[in-house]
């Protein structure tokens, strides 16, 4: 997690890993509960990069963060997908960015 001074807000912006189909990692549920509550007081502008392979398990993600952040982007899968929507909360989501770039070999 990073928090940038963007002048008149503070941004926070934060990396969670998923767990369905990648090496094990501790919850992501978990972990960002805790995030969150530190950054109480903090800021309220949160972007949450969501680096998991499974649409599900980002879209859960969402769905959870809803009106507790600002964007979940997933990103992992190296496509685009075209499901971006702003939640009944008020969170965005996208399940993938997609790649910018080209992977070497």
């Amino acid at each position: 997690m990073g928090i940038f001074d963007c002048g008149r807000e503070k941004v926070a912006v934060v990396n969670l890993l998923g767990r369905v189909f990648m090496p094990p990692v501790d919850s992501p549920f978990h972990a960002i509960d805790t995030i969150l509550e530190s950054l109480a007081g903090v800021t309220s502008l949160v972007l949450v990069d969501f680096h998991a392979e499974a649409t599900s398990e980002k879209i859960a993600m969402g769905w959870y963060l809803d009106g507790r952040v600002t964007l979940l982007v997933g990103t992992h899968t190296h496509v685009q997908t075209a499901d971006e929507r702003i939640l009944p909360r008020g969170t965005g989501v996208i399940s993938d960015l997609g790649m910018t770039g080209r992977t070497i070999r």
